[in-house]
């Protein structure tokens, strides 16, 4: 243990010499949003925070730092932010050779400089702000002043400062529920040191939700005590012991088991939309700042070579799927903000012309999803007579209704399909433009297929929020 401090205290000794103002970025893996803080922490790094979270309007879940410390104030300001508005904090891993451990960047975001796969000093305090936290690098030493005016002062006043800003980060720490022996051990640490918190400590108090939101969303969502017993019970009983009275109980405990995540995620996103209004005075709306051209010009694409086009907003995520049938290529542009939605083209490998698009917003509200039907209606006519709403069961226990739309771009050349599954946990909206190919299934005979080339659709007004060219 005592090679493992010195390692860690060379490597802040090397940072203090060495590091720049954090940098402060949103990066996307998947379909979720990740704020990344990597660097020192400098003031004005709390409005650099705050401003990119405001922007992101409540669709960023999780904040992950990689950081040797910093300014203390700015890093209990952006702590405070992270528990108010209910984010998720991710640091680094201690690795058994007590280094820190960031992983391939495949699951989640990696600092662009492996130097700074670590959290120490002041990182810990935006650390504990997390109302849910993972990760386990956590580099201790006690609040100080740096080298210049502190020492040039007389040692009382000294003394009354550094008092001061020892009794303000107790105060904090005990306000984000970190234990005082804990705070104890830190504050004896010198600067010149270093205390790595021992991984029994971090799994104990900061990993997975803090203890209120945790037994909040058990008692909310979860199985209770009887009932976890008999569900264990239950399958622990085989054969002619289980009665069909006691099978059916069985299959109700089971299916009230899986419904205990979505349960817990539809809550924290509810719960986050709620603390971003609270934060900043108004309501979170991914309509705000949205860009609606993609859908409406969703036809641009086709016919285009795939080597001509450009998203300079965009970043290319799957370069060359193979499909089926053989001979066409996929290319997939994932764009970088929430604004934009995900371009899908399908191309002929032969001359690389695209023949089909497709175009998806993950996790959209029930207002956007509104907003993009209007704007498609304005564009290709009144929907469609013919359209499905099927409820549809999810492996997660959510049972919703899924809807279906079709649009006639051309008879016999191109239509347009639109699909709608509100969950919002990970649902989605989104439109194909292809080859026509007939109706939906069990749709054949349908009369209304006949004679429905869109009209010119009469405006009728902006999309709801948008009255006064801005969302509400």
């Amino acid at each position: 243990m005592k090679n493992i401090q010195k390692a860690v205290l060379m490597k802040l000794i090397l940072f203090s010499a060495f590091a720049h103002s954090a940098e402060i970025r949103v990066e996307r893996i998947e379909n979720d949003y990740t704020l990344v803080i990597e660097g020192e922490i400098k003031t004005g790094d709390f409005s650099t925070f705050i401003n990119t979270i405001k922007s992101y309007q409540s669709t960023i879940p999780r904040v992950a730092i990689f950081s040797p410390g910093g300014n203390l104030g700015e890093a209990m300001k952006i702590g405070s932010a992270i528990r108010a508005l209910e984010l998720e904090s991710h640091v680094p891993w201690l690795s058994e050779d007590g280094t820190g451990f960031c992983g391939d960047g495949s699951e989640f975001p990696i600092p662009r400089d492996p130097n700074n796969c670590l959290c120490g000093s002041a990182c810990f305090f935006i650390h504990v702000g997390g109302i849910e936290r993972q990760g386990n690098y956590l580099i201790l030493h006690r609040p100080y002043y740096e080298k210049g005016m502190f020492g040039q002062l007389p040692e009382n006043q000294a003394a009354s400062l550094f008092a001061k800003l020892q009794t303000d980060a107790a105060l904090y720490l005990k306000t984000m529920g970190v234990p005082a022996q804990l705070t104890d051990d830190l504050l004896a640490t010198a600067s010149t040191d270093a205390m790595l918190i021992p991984t029994e400590t971090t799994q104990k108090y900061f990993t997975g939700p803090i203890p209120s939101r945790f037994e909040y969303l058990e008692n909310k969502c979860g199985l209770s005590t009887l009932e976890k017993q008999e569900f264990e019970l239950l399958a622990q009983t085989y054969g002619a012991k289980l009665t069909h009275n006691m099978a059916l109980r069985g299959i109700e405990l089971e299916i009230k088991k899986e419904r205990v995540y979505p349960c817990k995620e539809i809550y924290k996103i509810t719960s986050r939309a709620n603390a971003f209004k609270n934060y900043f005075g108004v309501p979170a709306s991914d309509l705000h700042g949205y860009k609606m051209k993609e859908w409406v010009n969703v036809d641009r694409f086709l016919r285009r070579k795939i080597g001509d086009i450009e998203m300079n907003s965009y970043r290319i995520a799957d370069l060359e799927r193979e499909m089926d049938p053989p001979g066409y290529g996929f290319r997939l542009f994932i764009s970088s903000s929430y604004r934009n939605p995900d371009i899908g083209l399908l191309y002929r490998r032969s001359d690389g012309l695209v023949e089909k698009c497709e175009i998806t917003q993950p996790k959209p509200s029930t207002k956007l999803a509104s907003a993009i039907k209007t704007k498609l209606v304005q564009k290709f006519g009144p929907t469609p007579p013919l359209h499905k709403q099927e409820p549809t069961h999810y492996e997660s226990g959510y049972v919703g209704t899924k809807e279906e739309y079709q649009w006639i771009i051309k008879p016999g050349s191109s239509s347009l399909k639109m699909n709608y599954w509100p969950y919002p946990v990970n649902g989605y909206i989104y439109i194909e433009l292809a080859p026509f190919d007939g109706p939906p299934d069990g749709y054949e005979d349908t009369p209304t297929w006949e004679n429905t080339t869109p009209v010119d659709a009469p405006f009728d007004g902006p999309p709801d929020g948008y009255e006064d060219g801005m969302p509400r």
